[in-house]
């Protein structure tokens, strides 16, 4: 937080991992980003600066993600951006048949200041798509759930513990999604697999 003639500010610098993402007013990536707090309080400053931050690293994730991960990892940013930025994520079809009042308060709060960010209005509004992980996502998160039962493994009994199930993925995918240039599997959602 900075003062500046009486009035507090958010600025951050861009850390590396989203160098290029953030953009400023005129389109160019940013190395710094500052935002008014709208205050001359530093009490109301700190609390609204970690507002702000929240929101902001959210954006950056959702940035990052939609520019290198997966779908699934888009989807789950943008999530995680609609509820710092204070609503719960809803899909548009959700939203447009549901409360109108509620539809247009969304609608006119991704108009103001706060919402310079295309990839927050799209978080706020629901449109991006509901997706599944892939089928190797959904393993990695099985290992990451059961971690904690593996924790007196050694390396070589972990491997052999992951060997058949990293084996059983790739002779799944290779006889049922489709294939690069280089014969390897594309990974897709898993609700697209078909037999």
């Amino acid at each position: 937080m900075i003062n500046d003639r009486g009035r507090y500010y958010w600025v951050k610098r861009v850390p590396k991992r989203y160098a290029g993402l953030v953009l400023g007013a005129d389109g160019q990536p940013v190395s710094q980003v500052r935002q008014a707090l709208h205050t001359d309080s530093l009490s109301e400053a700190k609390a609204k600066a970690l507002q702000v931050e929240a929101a902001r690293l959210s954006e950056w994730e959702a940035l990052a993600a939609s520019d290198h991960e997966s779908a699934r990892a888009y989807y789950d940013a943008s999530k995680t951006l609609a509820q710092t930025r204070g609503y719960a994520y809803r899909p548009v079809v959700t939203l447009a048949s549901g409360d109108a009042e509620h539809l247009v308060k969304r609608t006119l709060a991704v108009t103001g200041e706060n919402f310079t960010s295309k990839v927050a209005a799209q978080a706020v509004l629901g449109t991006v798509a509901e997706t599944m992980p892939t089928l190797t996502e959904l393993r990695d998160d099985y290992y990451g759930l059961t971690r904690t039962r593996h924790t007196k493994k050694t390396v070589q009994q972990l491997k052999r513990w992951k060997n058949p199930r990293d084996k059983a993925v790739a002779n799944i995918l290779q006889l049922v999604a489709p294939k690069d240039g280089r014969r390897n599997p594309i990974p897709m959602p898993i609700d697209q697999i078909q037999n």
